[in-house]
């Protein structure tokens, strides 16, 4: 299994587990990333790292060449049965080469890049189901090889947690969580988040009303603290060292991102999640008709929506029950992968 992000570490981390309980060896393959490096240590996983990651486009063409080239050279020494990832371009083109399967699983057919050079080469892609198949269909793969769970991905993490029966958060003080955007993606290609303006914004209108009482946490991403202070301003707070985002998140009572892996957590938590996303993706979408993700049109408006909330018990009592409903309702991905997995090997 090859690890590139911190969603896909708890993921495939969990899949793992169901895996090994089944006897079957799993091994982990990583990147040397800022961002996936800091989870695996808070997760314990041991992987091996090949590659880097790189933050432009000519770094990432050259990085991937040499690490698909890693990537040959370990797979031809362990010879393993199957590699699985999450979108892993140089671990589907090296398992394909040698004539090893390769799966995966997805929920980001926005990231066309990725997918271009991973579906085509998959026997298998799961997903969750509030992603049509035709998405996926027009990258290379048959319908029959699509196949659906009834969760989203951060269910396979966020059911045993139950942050949202944990009742209220703390109510002295406002306490936002900012996550910005991949901004350096190559579906985005930015050297800085654009999300950061409205983000201000919204601080200074939330500081006005309440002062002191407003804490903004930036989870930042590539490690640029310094940009996150230039753009929000020195009082924002900026962890140090790897940050567990569940855990902030049950003391934070809004949460501000753009469409990524915690906004889903923030939304199946019970936290007022609030859409960046000038583009919603189909996940974002699917929670906003469940009421669980907002998107206010401007700062003012975010402002407004946080101060109704905060002020407001029952709208957050609501809230919370809401995701817990919804999250007890869903099918747990790794658990549905697992038994397809096993039969798939016998």
């Amino acid at each position: 299994m090859d690890i590139l992000t911190p969603k896909q570490a708890r993921f495939l981390s969990k899949l793992g587990e169901r895996l090994r309980s089944d006897g079957v060896n799993v091994s982990y393959t990583t990147r040397n990333y800022y961002e996936s490096e800091r989870m695996l240590r808070l997760l314990g996983i041991r992987a091996t790292v090949l590659g880097r990651w790189g933050g432009n486009m000519l770094e990432k063409a050259l990085f991937s060449a040499r690490r698909t080239e890693d990537y040959v050279k370990l797979l031809a020494e362990m010879k393993p049965n199957l590699v699985f990832t999450f979108g892993s371009p140089e671990a589907a083109r090296a398992s394909f080469g040698l004539g090893i399967p390769h799966m995966m699983a997805n929920d980001s057919p926005h990231a066309e890049a990725v997918m271009r050079l991973t579906i085509p080469l998959s026997k298998k892609l799961f997903a969750p189901w509030v992603i049509p198949k035709a998405a996926w269909i027009g990258f290379g793969i048959p319908e029959g090889d699509v196949v659906q769970y009834r969760g989203l991905d951060q269910a396979a993490w966020m059911k045993e947690l139950k942050i949202a029966d944990s009742g209220a958060r703390p109510k002295d003080r406002l306490s936002v969580i900012y996550r910005p955007e991949e901004f350096k993606a190559a579906y985005v290609g930015n050297q800085e988040p654009s999300s950061a303006r409205v983000v201000g914004q919204t601080l200074d209108i939330l500081r006005t009303k309440l002062g002191r009482k407003v804490t903004l946490v930036v989870l930042g991403r590539y490690g640029h603290s310094s940009m996150y202070h230039r753009l929000l301003g020195s009082s924002v707070r900026i962890p140090r060292g790897p940050v567990d985002g569940i855990e902030q998140l049950r003391i934070a009572s809004t949460f501000l991102g753009c469409g990524g892996t915690m906004t889903g957590e923030a939304a199946l938590s019970g936290a007022l999640t609030i859409s960046l996303s000038p583009r919603p993706n189909a996940i974002e979408r699917f929670l906003m008709r469940e009421k669980l993700v907002f998107q206010p049109s401007s700062a003012r408006d975010i402002a407004d929506l946080i101060l109704a909330f905060y002020e407001d018990d029952e709208k957050s009592r609501q809230l919370r029950e809401r995701a817990s409903a919804l999250l007890r309702k869903m099918e747990d991905p790794t658990e549905k992968i697992c038994e397809f997995l096993l039969k798939w090997k016998s």
